[in-house]
């Protein structure tokens, strides 16, 4: 009996053990699928992000262009404008040397008489 009682002994404590591994095992279980779920919804969350920020980037990019476009026509503008203002710059000297010119002449017969005048 004494054979009997210790292979007894020795198959309830196999079962003790046995029913530890398991207990921890299915804790481990528990665990891995927490973790799990935990990673999917992290990944989730990361999804959503990454399409947002795509969406932030694509908004950007829109923006950057639309910029760059009204940049260039500034600068078409900005060029059409130096070029009229020196046309009319160039006008005015024209219109300023006109006036100095006409002047001029308008004092020279005046200064024809006194000339005139001085060598009678």
């Amino acid at each position: 009996m004494t054979e009997i009682n210790i292979i007894l002994q020795n198959l309830t404590n196999d079962k003790h053990r046995l029913e530890g591994d398991l207990v921890m095992m299915r804790q481990q279980l528990d665990d891995a699928l927490a973790a799990r779920r935990s990673a999917e919804e992290r990944a989730e969350k990361l999804g959503i992000e990454v399409a947002r920020l795509t969406e932030q980037l694509r908004q950007e990019h829109d923006a950057v262009a639309a910029a760059e476009g009204t940049r260039k026509k500034l600068e078409t503008s900005l060029r059409e404008l130096t070029v009229r203002l020196e046309e009319y710059e160039s006008v005015s000297d024209g219109k300023k040397n006109l006036m100095r010119m006409q002047q001029r002449v308008s004092h020279l017969p005046l200064t024809q008489c006194k000339n005139h005048r001085h060598f009678s």
